[in-house]
Order: C-alpha cells, then structure tokens, then sequence
C-alpha cells in the first residue's frame, strides 16, 4: 500500500508539473505573439517611414526643376530687358537726330520764306 500513496504522489507531482510547462508553453506562446506584433507595428512604421522619405525627396526634386525653370525663364526676361532697354536707347538717340534734323529743316524753311519775301518784294509782284 505504500507503494499506492507514493504512485499517487507521483502522478500528482507530474501533472503539476505539465500543467506548469502548458502554462509556460502558453505564456511563451504569447509572447511570442505579442514580439511577432511588435515587430509588424515597427516594420509598417518603417515602410510609412520610407514612404514619406521617398515622397520627400520627389517633392524635393520637383521643386528643384520648378525652380531650375523659373531661373531659366527669368534669366531670359533679363536678357529680353536688356535688349528692350538698348532699343529704347537707339529709339532715343534716333527721336534725337530727328529733332534736330526738323529743326534744321524748320530753320532752313524759315530763311527760305525769308528770302522768297526778300525776293518777291524787291520785284515788286506783291
């Protein structure tokens, strides 16, 4: 009979022992579980992460050729400026050179009356 108290013992012993190693088993099954989520949160953060960065550098570059552009196209009204302004000068010195030319003529066409006057008058037509 002993031998019966002591079997007893024993299969309690072990089914103690079991249900602590299925209690392990599901704490590390858990863990487990919860390590494989922690690793997905961190892996869908590092994706959105490289997302942005990669949205980032493409707005970047967009607006770098946006600027490259506009630098372009203002470095051209610069030069169209210039070459408006050089014209203005030509236009300038030309209204100039006409307005003495008109003068000149103005000039000449008053000593020409001058003269006719002189002339007609000393024949007496008038």
């Amino acid at each position: 009979m002993s031998s019966g108290p002591n079997n007893t013992t024993n299969e309690e012993e072990e089914t103690a022992r079991l249900r602590r190693m299925e209690m392990e088993v599901r704490q590390l099954r858990q863990e487990i579980k919860n390590t494989l989520k922690e690793k997905e949160v961190h892996s869908q953060f590092a994706l959105e992460q490289k997302r942005r960065r990669e949205k980032l550098k493409a707005d970047i570059a967009a607006s770098k050729k946006e600027t490259e552009e506009k630098n372009r196209m203002a470095d051209e009204l610069m030069k169209e400026i210039e070459m408006l302004k050089a014209e203005a000068v030509k236009v300038e010195e030309e209204r100039a050179r006409l307005k003495k030319l008109s003068e000149s003529v103005d000039k000449e066409s008053r000593e020409l009356k001058g003269k006719i006057a002189k002339v007609t008058s000393e024949r007496g037509d008038f």
